[in-house]
């Protein structure tokens, strides 16, 4: 028996943020305006249709996602290699 789930306590705070708000706050934290992440939005696939608004959401999600690795990716490689001094 888990006498801290059944006191009802985390380590994790429970979020009061949906993945939406969390991938939309993330991806602002990267420089991600709200009118490019609308612009990436639309040009990743504009065909697509969606059956409820959940998959909306999960697919605007997976865009924001995907944008952030980009942004992590292009920081990491802008970084100067510094060479470690001779010991």
């Amino acid at each position: 028996m888990n006498y801290a789930t059944n006191a009802g306590l985390r380590i994790q705070p429970i979020s009061s943020l949906t993945s939406k708000e969390q991938s939309r706050a993330i991806a602002r934290g990267f420089d991600l305006s709200p009118e490019e992440a609308a612009r990436l939005l639309t040009s990743s696939e504009p065909h697509r249709a969606y059956v409820c608004q959940e998959d909306r959401e999960e697919h605007e999600v997976r865009v924001h996602c995907e944008t952030i690795t980009e942004r992590i990716r292009e920081k990491i490689l802008a970084r100067p290699i510094v060479a470690e001094p001779p010991h």
